[in-house]
């Protein structure tokens, strides 16, 4: 088991890659295990941040690596896996390349000061501790040894004496068997006769009773048929007495269009891309990753899910979630039933950016790439058949949000209050003000409002 001082400067490491800060900038990408069609081809043994702290646990005892170095080369594994997935991407700078390179440095620098600071005088107490053991256990061996061997040579003196002692008796519990025996032979001579007798007459009893039990049978078997072919034919009868339940026009019209609603949510959910669409849709959907801006790659924070541990109100604030690498899944997956079901999905990815990340100043980089990407996918798109559905001043809208959202009072974002559904401010339902669903029919928000505008929804 690992020890108390190596445990706690394990956790004190990895806290260094996990903490809020580190992870927003750099490390959210290897928090989760990666989710992209073909990498476990590529990456034999995948490894996560969060894996990894599930396995160190909170205490010495719920901790699965038995030392230090079986820590640090599951460590070293997580940013060794990003290193060798993503080698195309070394020259480019925000990658995920880099982000593991940059990482895997901080991990190593931190590392070494442990060895020196913590970690040996760790390991020479714990070599300390076996070597005391293996002294014990020699020393132990060595007891044993020589207590065995007076053992064997006691037991030999004795066994002998017995053996003397054993033979003389041996003569005698001959003689009482063998009368024992011939007395048991006489009574088991007796007893066979005795239970053959018994078995002549139980045979004859059996035999009587067992034909009247047949003829009993017999007869109920036939009255039961005779009584259940009477209930069918009455049933039947009666069935053909009774009138149909419903036969007025007005059910018969309602019934076929309810078949023909069903009939075409089946043709829709049987719909399926044509492989020259999917193949399409997927040389659209890697233009957009390997996108770059110099050396900046604006596709990179959307590649994967965002953690919803680390945070915990993207929950409540983006409801429908999606990613590009999840787009990716679903495409070969043959999961869309047309290129416009394709692009709600990339939307989506991008408006929930722009809600999320509401302000406009702390926020600028992200809103940007999300904006980039937008707008580089609807001219790709149309280039393959597709169309925009939505308002054709889209952009003049979100400029009109953009600057509600930018606008400050006292310092402070003037729609602080007007940005997410009400129930986001509150910590559960039965907080919001008593009445609030009765007296607003419609609630809305500007968030919903960016969403709708960006997804292409609703549009009169």
């Amino acid at each position: 088991m690992i020890s108390e001082a190596a445990h706690t400067e394990c956790m004190r490491l990895l806290e260094l890659l996990t903490n809020p800060r580190v992870q927003e900038s750099w490390s959210w990408v290897f928090m989760t295990p990666v989710d992209i069609p073909g990498y476990d081809q590529v990456i034999k043994k995948p490894m996560d941040l969060t894996t990894i702290k599930k396995n160190l646990g909170i205490k010495p005892s719920r901790c699965r690596f038995k030392s230090h170095d079986k820590f640090a080369r599951d460590v070293r594994l997580v940013f060794h896996n990003a290193l060798t997935y993503n080698k195309d991407d070394q020259d480019i700078k925000g990658s995920v390349y880099a982000a593991a390179q940059h990482l895997l440095r901080v991990f190593e620098t931190a590392y070494a000061k442990s060895i020196d600071n913590v970690f040996k005088a760790d390991d020479a107490a714990k070599a300390a501790h076996r070597e005391a053991k293996k002294e014990k256990r020699r020393a132990e061996s060595i007891g044993l040894s020589s207590s065995s061997v007076s053992q064997q040579h006691h037991s030999s003196s004795s066994h002998q004496s017995n053996h003397h002692h054993r033979s003389r008796d041996d003569g005698q519990e001959v003689r009482k068997h063998k009368h024992k025996h011939s007395t048991k032979d006489k009574k088991s001579k007796k007893s066979k006769k005795s239970s053959k007798s018994r078995e002549k007459e139980h045979r004859h009893s059996s035999s009587s009773s067992g034909e009247s039990k047949k003829k009993h049978h017999q007869s109920e078997h036939e009255g039961g048929l005779k009584s259940s072919v009477k209930d069918e034919i009455s049933f039947m009868n009666k069935s053909d007495e009774c009138p149909p339940a419903i036969t007025t026009p007005a059910f018969r019209e309602s019934t076929k269009l309810e078949v023909k609603q069903e009939m075409g949510l089946i043709q829709a959910s049987r719909a399926k891309m044509t492989d020259l669409e999917v193949t399409a849709c997927l040389a659209l959907l890697m233009k957009l990753i390997k996108y770059r801006e110099g050396n900046i790659s604006p596709a990179a924070p959307f590649l994967q899910a965002v953690d919803l541990n680390h945070f915990p109100d993207y929950r409540i604030k983006v409801p429908n979630r999606m990613h590009l690498y999840g787009v990716q899944k679903k495409l070969r997956s043959g999961s869309y039933p047309t290129i416009d079901a394709f692009a709600f999905d990339l939307r989506l990815i991008f408006s929930n950016c722009l809600v999320y990340n509401s302000d406009v100043i702390l926020s600028k980089v992200m809103r940007n790439h999300a904006v980039t990407l937008m707008k580089l996918f609807e001219s790709l798109f149309i280039k393959i058949g597709g169309s925009w559905p939505g308002v054709p001043e889209r952009w003049n809208c979100h400029q009109i949000l953009h600057d509600i959202l930018a606008h400050r009072t006292a310092g402070q974002e003037t729609s602080q209050w007007f940005k997410y559904p009400i129930e986001s401010y509150y910590d559960s339902p039965d907080q919001i003000p008593y009445n609030y669903y009765e007296l607003v029919k419609e609630p809305m928000d500007i968030g919903t409002v960016s969403s709708k505008l960006h997804l292409g929804t609703d549009v009169l």
